[in-house]
């Protein structure tokens, strides 16, 4: 499904009814943690060009995976059906998941991790598709997101950036642009608030 008004891929699910503001998807039909979601496929998909090397040839699977791709990291100017970087932010050098609706606490990142996994993923899909364009990409992404998490989002002792209690925590929980939580949009238990810093377990 092509969304002709914002420019991407959103989920179907919730598109045409309360997913920008219900659970849908976690609200992908408004372009929230596309970042997150479409880098399980982008990876995945490298590693099976990797092991499989005759889907490079499919033309109809490479051009699935590189739509992922231009829906949240799309390089290009000249590209008429996708923006330039939906989730990156080149200022702060790391993407924000919250899509189209906005909010009084504005953009937020939760899942770095998830982040990361799709930069990895592009570095990945360029290295497996002799792409270089896309691999020094995704490497360029991923390293400058890989300092920012390590300095503003996982905490250790001594951090200038966040009150001494709260590093306590070592991880941010939500990163709001102007506030910072000890939480998830889905739970309060440490456990959660850490493991969504974990993911994927591979």
């Amino acid at each position: 499904f092509y969304d002709e008004q914002w420019g991407g891929i959103p989920s179907m699910e919730g598109f045409f009814d309360s997913g920008c503001f219900g659970r849908t998807d976690f609200g992908n039909a408004c372009y929230n943690d596309h970042h997150y979601h479409f880098g399980y496929f982008v990876v995945s998909a490298a590693t099976l060009v990797k092991l499989e090397p005759s889907f490079a040839a499919d033309v109809a699977f490479t051009s699935y995976v590189n739509t992922l791709i231009r829906d949240t990291a799309n390089p290009s100017h000249t590209d008429l059906f996708f923006p330039r970087f939906r989730s990156f932010d080149w200022f702060d050098l790391h993407s924000w998941s919250r899509g189209v609706v906005p909010s009084a606490d504005g953009k937020d990142q939760e899942s770095t991790s998830e982040e990361l996994n799709l930069l990895y993923g592009i570095l990945l899909w360029g290295r497996v598709m002799r792409d270089s364009v896309l691999q020094e990409l995704g490497a360029t992404m991923l390293s400058l997101s890989a300092v920012t998490i390590r300095e503003y989002f996982l905490m250790e002792d001594g951090n200038p950036h966040h009150p001494p209690k709260f590093v306590k925590n070592r991880v941010t929980g939500i990163f709001f642009q102007n506030r910072v939580d000890y939480v998830t949009w889905f739970g309060r238990r440490h456990e959660q608030i850490h493991s969504i810093q974990m993911l994927p377990l591979t």
